[in-house]
């Protein structure tokens, strides 16, 4: 699985921030960006 993630500031109200995974069939996190 990879999931990416969406950070920044949308507008005044709103802003996102998260990590980005790669994750193997095992459930493993081989990867992460936070």
């Amino acid at each position: 699985v990879i999931a990416p993630t969406q950070t920044g500031k949308h507008t005044e109200k709103r802003e996102s921030y998260g990590d980005a995974l790669i994750i193997d069939p095992w459930g493993t996190i081989v990867g992460r960006l936070p």
